[in-house]
């Protein structure tokens, strides 16, 4: 009790009023999701081929990876290419 009856309806609307138009997702769609991408790209280039000997050296080389994508915008821009959404910073 006590809560709204559509929070996400009203966290919507106020996302509307601050940015534009909020399109909602299905819950589930890694075809729409373009850290689906960033961790296709990390598998590829950096996690391949490599046997991990310990949880840190598996947590270091991804964030090594994550590091190096950051700087990248060609990756990050296909990444969302990819999902067919479009993003237009204000």
């Amino acid at each position: 009790m006590g809560q709204p009856a559509h929070p996400p309806l009203r966290r919507d609307a106020r996302l509307h009023r601050r940015h534009g138009l909020v399109d909602r997702l299905p819950a589930y769609a890694p075809d729409l999701n373009p850290v689906e991408g960033i961790w296709s790209v990390l598998r590829r280039r950096w996690l391949s081929n490599v046997a991990f000997t310990t949880l840190d050296h598996l947590v270091r080389t991804v964030r090594q990876g994550l590091r190096k994508i950051q700087y990248r915008s060609d990756i990050i821009n296909g990444c969302l290419t990819g999902t067919g959404l479009q993003f237009h910073p204000t």
